[in-house]
């Protein structure tokens, strides 16, 4: 059962939670991938260095796939790519997941993703998809769904050559802080409240498990306890442990190896 409740903690300690903090994002994270049409061939973005296909221009048009907190299963295998409208089997890796990426500013948050190589020296593509507060702004969910995903706003998009950034800057009412920051983290769980309501329940479930076998093999009275034998021994363990302890610290342990000092004769 220890083993059991230890594991629990550290999974809880090590989970990724992915969500901008402060911010309720339910709606943004909600569907499998948003996607959204660029006709205007100055915002897609350039041909990548690993591409063999030369007969494609970036000037048809690009539709742009995203999906905040995880790489997508359908549309490519990462969490931000373009599709070039020209033909659909050509796709950049705009952003793969690497751990939650939001960071969060006033009003507003973004997240930041690792892309493979384009044409712009040697930097590696960054992308940074931005969402400011605008309360009026409420995206469907439901508009255009193919495998869970949904049509997004239009966003202003943009692309730094010497940075090799492509960014996407979007209104949402989701960006509009619903809890302010400094509280969001007051208010998480400690690990020793987490612990706590591990081992409670626990002990709850062991006493009720153990009383239950204990009736059917026809105890009654106080033997209906599990290790009975354990639980009235405990104080004197305790005890036992505490007095140890104490000698230990203290150094008066009964020395049973040393002997009387005897003289040479």
């Amino acid at each position: 059962m220890l083993f059991f409740l230890i594991t629990l903690h550290i999974l809880y300690v090590n989970a990724d939670l992915c969500g901008p903090e402060g911010y309720y994002a339910g709606d943004l994270l909600s569907p499998s991938y948003w996607y959204f049409d660029i006709l205007n061939d100055t915002q897609c973005p350039p041909m990548s260095k690993s591409s063999f296909i030369n007969n494609i221009s970036n000037q048809t048009g690009c539709r742009i796939y995203f999906n905040l907190c995880n790489d997508m299963i359908y549309q490519c295998s990462g969490t931000v790519c373009a599709r070039y409208l020209q033909t659909q089997d050509y796709v950049i890796i705009l952003g793969q997941y690497d751990g939650n990426p939001f960071d969060e500013d006033s009003d507003s948050f973004h997240a930041t993703y690792q892309g493979e190589q384009l044409f712009c020296g040697n930097n590696d593509l960054k992308t940074v998809i931005k969402f400011n507060c605008d309360k009026k702004s409420i995206w469907n969910k439901t508009v255009s769904k193919e495998h869970g995903g949904a049509m997004a706003p239009q966003p202003l998009v943009s692309f730094d050559h010497n940075l090799c950034q492509y960014s996407m800057v979007f209104n949402n009412s989701n960006a509009c802080y619903v809890v302010p920051k400094n509280d969001a983290k007051s208010r998480k769980i400690s690990n020793g409240s987490f612990m706590l309501m591990l081992v409670i329940p626990g002990f709850a479930l062991y006493m009720l498990l153990g009383i239950l076998f204990n009736l059917a093999r026809g105890k009654r009275g106080k033997f209906l306890i599990p290790h009975l034998e354990f639980w009235t021994q405990l104080p004197d363990l305790i005890m036992d442990g505490f007095a140890f302890t104490m000698a230990t610290i203290t150094c008066r342990h009964e020395d049973r190896f040393t002997q009387e000092y005897k003289g040479i004769e």
